[in-house]
C-alpha cells in the first residue's frame, strides 16, 4: 500500500463536509415543507371546529401564536418534571401529606361543598347526565363521578338509565325530584 498524502486527505475530508452539509440542507427543506403542511392543515381544522362551536373563525397569526403557546407551555412542563424528579419532588410529597389534611377542594380553588351545592341546585331543577353536568361546572367528567360518590353516599342524587341513549347511561337528578326526561 502507498501512503496517501495529506492533501489528498483534506480534499476528501472537504468534500465529504460538502456533501454531509447539502443532505442537512434537503433534509431541513422537507422538514420546513412538512410543517408549513401541517399548519395549514391544523388552520383548517380549527376553522372547522370554530364553525361547529359557533367562535368567530381565528386568524392564521392567532393560530400561529396559540400553537407557539402550546409548545412553550409543553416545553415548559417538560422542564418543571425533570426538574421535579429527586428531592424535590420528595419535599413536594411531604407537602401533599399535609395538605390532605386540609378540606376537600376541587381544581381552580373551588371548595367540593360549593361544587356539591351547585350540582343538587343544577339537578333539582332537571335531570342531567355526567357529560352535561361537567359542562355545566365546568370540570372533567371524571371529577363530576368524584362529586358523585359524595353525594351518592348522603343520599341527595338518585340516578336511572336514561331512555334516549342507545347505549347505558346514567342520569342524574336530586332526591326528592321527579323524573322530567321522557323516551
Amino acid at each position: 500500500m502507498s501512503p496517501v498524502s495529506t492533501p489528498t486527505l483534506g480534499k476528501q475530508a472537504r468534500e465529504a463536509l460538502q456533501r454531509v452539509r447539502k443532505e442537512i440542507r434537503a433534509a431541513e427543506e422537507q422538514f420546513e415543507k412538512r410543517v408549513k403542511e401541517l399548519r395549514e392543515e391544523e388552520a383548517k381544522i380549527q376553522a372547522v371546529l370554530d364553525t361547529l362551536t359557533g367562535r368567530a373563525p381565528a386568524s392564521g397569526a392567532a393560530t400561529q401564536a396559540a400553537s407557539t403557546r402550546t409548545r412553550r407551555r409543553r416545553t415548559s412542563a417538560r422542564r418543571t418534571t425533570a426538574k421535579s424528579n429527586g428531592a424535590s419532588s420528595r419535599a413536594a410529597s411531604s407537602s401533599k401529606t399535609s395538605q390532605s389534611k386540609a378540606p376537600a377542594s376541587t381544581g381552580g380553588g373551588v371548595p367540593a361543598a360549593e361544587r356539591h351545592k351547585k350540582m343538587i341546585e343544577l339537578l333539582s331543577k332537571s335531570e342531567l347526565t355526567r357529560e352535561e353536568l361537567a359542562e355545566a361546572l365546568g370540570v372533567s367528567k371524571v371529577r363530576v363521578g368524584q362529586l358523585m360518590e359524595d353525594l351518592v353516599k348522603e343520599k341527595k342524587v338518585v340516578s336511572r338509565q336514561d331512555p334516549r341513549a342507545a347505549r347505558p347511561r346514567k342520569l342524574w337528578r336530586a332526591a326528592g325530584t321527579k323524573e322530567t326526561v321522557k323516551a
